[in-house]
């Protein structure tokens, strides 16, 4: 007969290969190029996870005869999820797949044991090597969030030859922002010198030439800061998700909640979306041709992941099983870095596996020792 721990283990290597690999379509040329808005990309993502959260319940009625059962706990759990979905989707623009999903991982996890050590009064086996524990995982986030990755730089739409001499570095930084509308011109890479021949070939570069190119320094700087920024706060958010979870009605089965939470997300996610365009005061270009799939194909990876996780955490408990899915992160940085080449030169990658593999330690002394 299969241990609970199996099924609890099995399922957490479900959820961190799934969870790992969720965020590849929002990585595709054609998403990319197309300069899709990070909640455009998360509505229709949302659908998908909806439409496909169905299935459990039928799983539920063929296997249990069980008839669906409602309850308010899916969309409090959505509400944290939504708002931390999009942010992963700007962390990535922002950052890189790599280290946003390093960052976001550890902070998880971190966040997760405390829920379930201080509030939920799950069971500590050894206190020292707990919170010696956590001092790696705070190391190894440090670490990937200091590793040095690609940058993708857009030009402001329409696209001009040359921006007047008198425009201000402030005014520069937001036509180049990779949120607002643009065409994608090139990629910097901060192991580099960043000179001005990386980005124009002219051994004489006009003075708006110039000031682009130190735009771009101040805006590579800002946005490796906001896309760190963006990662610890979905960590906040991601690892509160399976605190709702804790307060089901008696008897509710994960699956029923599986179906709760697509319910829960299907009514955020358009509040969330109102709110988000409303702010930036624009109205958004749904591109379904471009998007719909790639995101609809996000969205069941994810969804996948999302299972596994909570049969995880229903086997393990919240201070192991959650945790424990958000080992995706090596499966992120994988992709992110042989892929996407999001990480490149040798410095940077021992860097990057040194920071996982502290991180690794901390998640795997915390799942034998918390």
């Amino acid at each position: 007969m299969v241990s609970d721990g199996a099924y609890g283990f099995t399922a957490a290597l479900i959820s961190i290969l799934f969870f790992g690999s969720n965020s590849l379509p929002l990585k595709s040329k054609r998403v990319v190029e197309a300069k899709t808005d990070p909640m455009v990309f998360q509505l229709y993502y949302s659908l998908a996870i909806f439409i496909t959260s169905w299935l459990a319940l039928l799983y539920e009625h063929v296997r249990h005869g069980s008839s669906f059962e409602f309850t308010y706990i899916g969309i409090v759990a959505s509400s944290l999820w939504v708002p931390a979905s999009v942010l992963s989707f700007f962390a990535i623009q922002y950052i890189g797949l790599s280290i946003a999903q390093g960052t976001w991982s550890g902070v998880t996890i971190l966040i997760s044991f405390l829920w379930g050590a201080f509030k939920f009064q799950n069971h500590v086996n050894n206190v020292f090597l707990a919170i010696f524990s956590l001092v790696l995982l705070m190391i190894g986030v440090a670490g990937l969030s200091l590793c040095k990755n690609r940058f993708y730089i857009f030009e402001p739409y329409p696209s001009s030859s040359s921006s007047s001499s008198s425009s201000s570095p402030q005014q520069i930084q937001e036509e180049r922002s990779p949120m607002i509308r643009g065409q994608y011109t090139g990629v910097y890479n901060d192991d580099d010198d960043m000179s001005r021949s990386s980005f124009y070939p002219s051994a004489h570069p006009s003075s708006s030439q110039e000031a682009s190119v130190a735009s771009i320094r101040l805006l590579f700087k800002n946005t490796k800061l906001l896309g760190t920024v963006c990662a610890v706060g979905l960590g906040l958010l991601n690892g509160t998700l399976m605190v709702p979870m804790q307060y089901l009605p008696k008897g509710m089965s994960m699956m029923m909640y599986t179906v709760n939470f697509g319910i829960g997300v299907i009514i955020v996610t358009p509040v969330v979306a109102i709110i988000y365009f409303a702010l930036k005061r624009e109205c958004p270009e749904f591109n379904p041709k471009v998007v719909a799939l790639p995101a609809f194909i996000g969205g069941i990876l994810w969804n996948i992941g999302n299972v596994g996780s909570i049969v995880a955490t229903q086997y393990l408990g919240l201070t192991i099983g959650y945790p424990l899915s958000q080992l995706a992160l090596l499966v992120g940085g994988l992709w992110g870095m042989f892929l996407f080449k999001e990480i490149t030169g040798m410095p940077s990658r021992v860097q990057f596996f040194i920071a996982a593999a502290v991180l690794l330690l901390g998640a795997l002394l915390l799942s034998l020792f918390g």
